[in-house]
């Protein structure tokens, strides 16, 4: 998988992983590119997620390159967690994915998706997923997820 290529930055900081992973953790932000990224120790929503990377100062993650995508796979894979909320959406205009916030610059949905179907009649909230070797599935935004978060280092 090529993603492996970008677990060598996070094996270097394996120490704060496996604090970031558990489930009773401070979390960590992780600088990659511009930006920096955290995984939730937690589920949520799809929308409790949006409100809680606010809290947090920065955003539901946008993943604007490969390079970003293989690193939160990286970072999943890592952290043993197969489902994550990222933050793109079809909720504002139905079939048309735009990501919260940042432009739409990276396409990677797995096999036949997006399907807007499942076993709920609306799916307009996107995680990333481990058994599609973590390509993007449009999902039910009720459906309680960990999630990543991005923001702008500081």
């Amino acid at each position: 998988m090529s993603f492996l290529r970008w677990l060598a930055p996070l094996l270097a900081t394996a120490p704060l992983c496996s604090v970031a992973c558990t489930d009773n953790c401070s979390q960590t932000w992780f600088p990659f590119g511009g930006s920096s990224f955290l995984l939730s120790s937690e589920n949520a929503t799809w929308y409790n997620a949006y409100t809680k990377c606010h809290d947090l100062g920065g955003s539901l993650a946008s993943i604007l390159s490969e390079g970003e995508n293989e690193f939160l796979a990286g970072l999943l894979t890592i952290c043993r967690v197969d489902k994550a909320w990222i933050g793109l959406t079809d909720t504002y205009h139905k079939k048309v994915f735009t990501w919260i916030e940042g432009e739409m610059l990276f396409w990677n949905f797995g096999p036949g998706e997006p399907s807007g179907s499942g076993d709920h009649a609306s799916e307009d909230c996107v995680e990333m997923r481990q058994d599609i070797d973590f390509k993007w599935n449009d999902e039910y935004c009720m459906e309680k997820r960990r999630f990543l978060c991005r923001k702008a280092p500081e």
